[in-house]
């Protein structure tokens, strides 16, 4: 249920660029990204509350049809906010 309150919130944010995070597994501050190249590193920043994170691009990713940036790491996102609705509006720039 709550995934389905963070797509609704997701559809109603045109403004921002918006980032989930995806597989507990993966470790590390790590994301996945179709807009920037693998070894790119990124500035991710939450844009209600100023928190951020240096993330590293390691895969393609996430689903374009879901309207996300970025797919975070379970660490990295937790840097950003909690895991309530699985998804948060962010601004990104590109480090490296």
């Amino acid at each position: 249920m709550k995934f389905i309150a963070g797509l609704l919130i997701a559809a109603s944010c045109h403004a921002g660029q918006m980032a989930s995070w995806y597989n507990p597994r993966v470790k590390g501050m790590v994301c996945a990204s179709y807009e920037y190249p693998r070894g790119t590193r990124l500035k991710v920043t939450e844009v209600h509350n100023g928190s951020w994170v240096i993330v590293t691009v390691i895969e393609r990713g996430p689903n374009r049809r879901l309207g996300r940036t970025v797919d975070l790491s379970r660490t990295a996102f937790l840097c950003l906010d909690g895991l309530e609705l699985g998804l948060a509006e962010i601004t990104i720039e590109r480090i490296k």
